[in-house]
């Protein structure tokens, strides 16, 4: 029993690396500022166990929300901001309510809910820091 938990850890790193690794090459690692949120979304599909990923640019992103793009799962919602001073303030805005909220530059996550183990949560911020280099 033991055995297959430590086999499944080393799967699902193998796998974090692997997302990280092939979301840099499609991305030529780009900056932060110029990735596309959707593409990150649908890289983290080893640790998302809704698969569904739905685009809520249009719904979410207004003049309270000051995003550029927004998606989510049930497990997870990145919002990509046009400044890290924007994420940063929504970040925070998050934690004051009580929420956890991961800031990576121009990218917050947002948990959704407790699905998410927090190994998972650590392999969705590994592979936000990691996918791309910082502007």
């Amino acid at each position: 029993m033991r055995m297959t938990t430590i086999l499944e850890r080393r799967r699902r790193v193998i796998s974090c690396v692997a997302a990280s690794l092939l979301f840099a090459v499609l991305t030529g690692c780009a900056a932060r500022s110029t990735v596309d949120v959707g593409d990150l979304m649908r890289s983290l599909d080893f640790v998302l166990t809704s698969g569904s990923v739905r685009d809520r640019t249009g719904e979410w992103c207004d003049e309270a929300h000051p995003c550029v793009q927004a998606f989510t799962s049930d497990e997870v919602t990145l919002w990509k901001f046009g400044s890290t001073a924007q994420a940063e303030a929504f970040s925070f805005g998050l934690e004051r309510g009580g929420e956890y909220a991961y800031l990576s530059d121009y990218v917050v996550a947002q948990y959704a809910s407790d699905e998410l183990s927090p190994y998972d949560r650590q392999m969705v911020e590994e592979t936000l820091d990691g996918a791309h280099n910082s502007d």
